[in-house]
């Protein structure tokens, strides 16, 4: 079982999961309400006081009903109760082991069991439950609360740097089933009038709360719900802060991810006044975030002198000097009349003198009929689109009836961008490559040793390749679970004369295999050109940010990477050809 070391009190810390991922507490239930022992006084177990102190669990086994483990908050190692508590059972012959749990461990455990025992009888508990949960998110950092309800149980997990973790697990259903009713019919709104579980419903919940440094945080969750077989339902919500962007913070895309070269290219790109920069990329891949940088930016080296619309379903950001045209949406709208509002919106804002639009995404033919048209008629265009790869917006585009040859027009598209975000390394307590090998050297399993030997032929020498770090999963006061966030890994082509030519002829093969032979073909430049989103994550590997398991589990294992397949066979070439030589020398010293 892994653990945490306070070297200096010399006590052995461990985490919740460290305990559940060893089944330390698979036999033993947790005890409240009054535990007795002979010759003392009564103690209630479900006090709140004791409770932040300790938890109590008793072996299920009759028979073994001595046995008990004492989980302790770190904080409470020396407080009197406990040690009172502890000894107390010691003189009466129990069976006692205690674990020190790591406070923030301990806390959100206690959090979760606190919210378990809650009973709900008034709307007003049930607000402070909201309340409380989406509190959680936002200090955690979550982009996600996934509210799972099935035929007798329910549980809520949170997306955090792109995976999911769990709040509440499985209890009975009743408590957070009545807390989505209240946060659909009582607090959302653009919504149906009623929350019907057999329906998959959407929903805009404005909700406000205050964190734990006393300061209020203004929210819109975007709810969905969608229904599971025959008796259960997701709720699924993203979590948006409402926050007042500063017009004069800095704009630094590197700190987002992108590398130097990138970074510079995107400035150049977007300071152009007309042409379209079109951003390609998952749910949840940063794409909004880097709209919002943009906007900032191209406003500060314009000195706020451009009108700007932003046409958004919902508004995610306050901008500064932005004029942001929401879609309002009302109970019982069909998906046409919201599609007609948008099309209206966007017909408005064209007529409004603007001189940059970002209309949102890009959807349908109707949306890329208009994007089309804001852009022949001289403006610069921001937007979004869902597609795997820089290049395949080209062909995706076509796909709503944009034709090659309007795509092929100069000025039409500036840029193209694909992204992807992967989770970034905390620099304080990751794992160097050495102290990685000699961990796994006997345990290692044979998809980490062929993982390793795939990077070691790539790495240019032995220097790069210690470079590598890897993720601490027991983390440090610094990060959680050895990660810090995410970072995007992008690929980014500049549409040029060359690529307009093969755009207008809609040679996407010949314009992806053009734009790759305009790389350096080495992996740890922070020169991006001609590199796809795959290759950018491989350099944050050689550069110490991501753990290359991230890089292959995201993406692929780098050996189905073009430019591996391709070093690698100009090195077998290479050897071939010394070889050759060596056996003609051979043969004429013969």
């Amino acid at each position: 079982m892994s653990n945490i070391t306070n070297t200096f009190n010399n006590i052995e810390k461990y985490t919740i999961d460290d305990l559940e991922k060893s089944n330390v507490l698979a036999s033993y239930e947790s005890f409240t309400g009054t535990f007795k022992i002979k010759g003392h006084p009564d103690v209630n177990l479900s006090s709140p006081e004791i409770q932040k102190i300790f938890y109590l669990f008793k072996r299920i086994e009759s028979n073994k009903d001595n046995d008990v483990i004492i989980l302790v908050n770190e904080k409470s190692i020396n407080n009197t109760q406990y040690a009172t508590f502890k000894r107390r059972l010691n003189e009466n012959g129990y069976n006692l082991t205690t674990y020190v749990i790591s406070s923030e461990s301990y806390e959100s455990y206690a959090e979760t069991e606190k919210l378990k025992s809650k009973s709900m009888d008034t709307e007003y508990e049930t607000h402070d439950f909201i309340n409380e949960f989406v509190k959680a998110s936002v200090e955690r950092n979550a982009s996600d609360i996934h509210i799972e309800i099935r035929d007798k149980i329910a549980r809520i997990r949170f997306k955090i740097n792109g995976s999911l973790q769990i709040y509440l697990d499985w209890v009975d259903k009743q408590n957070v089933l009545n807390a989505t009713r209240v946060l659909y019919t009582v607090l959302a709104q653009e919504k149906d009038k009623t929350f019907d579980e057999t329906k998959n419903q959407q929903a805009i919940v404005p909700i406000s709360i205050i964190d734990s440094k006393g300061k209020k945080r203004k929210l819109r969750l975007r709810l969905q719900t969608l229904r599971h077989l025959s008796s259960g339902v997701d709720v699924v919500m993203r979590v948006i802060e409402m926050k007042v962007e500063d017009r004069e913070q800095e704009i630094d895309f590197e700190k987002l991810g992108y590398t130097n070269q990138q970074a510079k290219l995107i400035k150049r790109l977007i300071a152009r006044p007309i042409g379209s920069t079109v951003i390609a990329g998952i749910t949840g891949s940063g794409k909004s975030n880097k709209i919002k940088n943009m906007i900032i930016y191209i406003n500060q080296k314009n000195n706020f002198e451009k009108k700007i619309y932003t046409i958004e379903d919902p508004p995610e950001y306050e901008l500064p000097d932005v004029t942001q045209v929401p879609i309002l949406r009302q109970s019982g709208d069909k998906d046409e009349v919201i599609k007609a509002r948008i099309l209206d919106v966007m017909k408005g804002c064209m007529r409004a003198d603007p001189d940059v639009l970002i209309p949102g995404e890009i959807r349908d033919a109707e949306t890329t009929n208009l994007f089309k048209s804001a852009n022949q008629s001289g403006h610069q265009v921001l937007s979004t689109i869902h597609t795997t790869s820089a290049v395949g917006i080209i062909p995706r585009l076509e796909g709503f009836n944009l034709n090659y040859r309007d795509m092929a027009m100069p000025d039409f598209l500036v840029c193209l961008i694909y992204q992807k975000l992967v989770k970034k390394l905390c620099p304080h307590c990751s794992i160097s490559y050495q102290e990685f090998n000699q961990k796994t050297s006997n345990t290692a399993n044979e998809d980490i040793v062929e993982m390793i030997e795939r990077f070691k032929k790539i790495a240019k020498d032995e220097e790069e390749l210690e470079k590598i770090r890897f993720q601490n999963e027991n983390g440090c006061s610094h990060c959680k679970g050895g990660i810090l966030g995410r970072t995007v890994a992008a690929e980014i082509i500049e549409v040029d004369r060359a690529a307009r030519g093969f755009i207008e002829k809609g040679q996407i093969s010949e314009l992806e295999d053009y734009w790759l032979n305009l790389s350096d073909k080495k992996w740890g430049t922070e020169n991006m050109v001609g590199k796809t989103v795959a290759q950018h994550g491989v350099q944050k590997v050689f550069a110490g940010i991501v753990d290359p398991r991230e890089v292959e589990r995201e993406f692929m294992t780098i050996d189905q990477i073009s430019l591996y397949r391709e070093l690698i066979k100009n090195e077998e070439e290479e050897e071939r050809n010394e070889d050759s030589k060596k056996a003609f020398t051979q043969i004429s010293l013969d």
